[in-house]
């Protein structure tokens, strides 16, 4: 089976928004959580309490979330999948 790019893209984002948090969740997963709420690396950042530049490391897998992050990156995740997933 073969998806075209926007079909992967939006089921990145229902996964995201879908999956419990266990742990500390890959970079993927967490770009993949900010791309889902529609979110720019500096709006995701003000609504965890951290920096662009923070975001943008989790991102790429420069830097390791802490655990104390995964309670709010649950959060915002569960009041994103009441809303919904953005797509385009």
């Amino acid at each position: 089976m073969v998806f075209l790019p926007e079909a992967t893209t939006f089921l990145d984002r229902v996964q995201a928004l879908a999956m419990k948090i266990e742990g500390i969740p890959r970079p993927a997963h967490i770009a993949a959580l900010r791309r889902a709420v529609a979110m720019t690396q500096a709006e995701f950042g003000t609504a965890l309490g951290v920096n662009k530049l923070t975001v943008s490391r989790w991102d790429q897998g420069e830097l390791r979330r802490g655990a104390e992050w995964v309670k709010r990156l649950a959060k915002l995740r569960d009041a994103a999948g009441r809303r919904g997933v953005v797509v385009g």
